[in-house]
């Protein structure tokens, strides 16, 4: 299973987004340069900074992020529980989300994506 810092890489680099793209459309207080905010970022992807409230509502704006996926990894990175849900560890879709991208077929899975209608 990959890190919560590896989830948000995964859903950067799904958008096509650099992490100075990333950085530039975001807003921090107190206020960082792009430069700096490009380093946080760098540090919160390498799971080197924390993800706190705050910073999930900064990075949600920009970030299509699963919260719900997030509190999974956390958990797991942490030891509490396993994470189940499959993710493609090229955009970070989950198998419940169609593919941004339209590179379906390149997917590379977490684990095997589940079927519609079948129980985890």
């Amino acid at each position: 299973m990959i890190t919560p810092g590896a989830y948000l890489k995964a859903l950067r680099c799904g958008a096509r987004q650099s992490l100075n793209d990333m950085a530039a459309a975001i807003d921090t207080v107190p206020h960082l340069t792009d430069f700096e905010r490009a380093e946080w970022l760098e540090r919160i992807e390498a799971d080197i900074a924390p993800i706190d409230l705050t910073t999930l509502a900064v990075l949600s704006r920009v970030y299509p992020i699963d919260s719900a996926v997030l509190y999974e990894l956390e958990r797991h990175r942490c030891g509490i529980e396993e994470a189940t849900t499959p993710l493609c560890l090229i955009c970070g879709k989950t198998d419940r989300a169609k593919c941004t991208v339209g590179h379906e077929a390149a997917c590379r899975w977490t684990a095997p994506p589940r079927r519609a209608g079948v129980p985890a």
